[in-house]
């Protein structure tokens, strides 16, 4: 049996109660009652939620090298304060 890549409809059963719940949460979200409207919804938006995600993602990584640079830097005036204290003469 083929599988069908761009359905005309789509059918849902056999749901559990969190999906239920799920559902329900994101119709209130979305201020509607049409169950089309939001899987539409869902689904036209799935793409550019993945875009943001991986841009985040990139966002987030470029911030943590950042972070571990200026920690580099931090410890390096840390080590140079200590050598200019330690090198005072005492008295």
């Amino acid at each position: 049996m083929k599988v069908q890549d761009r359905p005309e409809t789509l059918f849902v059963r056999d749901i559990d109660e969190e999906t239920r719940d799920n559902f329900a949460n994101i119709k209130r979200m979305f201020s509607t009652n049409s169950n089309t409207k939001v899987v539409k919804r869902l689904i036209n938006d799935y793409p550019d939620k993945v875009a943001r995600l991986e841009e985040c993602e990139n966002q987030l990584r470029e911030q943590s090298l950042y972070i571990e640079e200026l920690e580099g830097i931090v410890l390096s005036l840390k080590l140079a304060q200590q050598r200019i204290t330690d090198f005072k003469p005492k008295g």
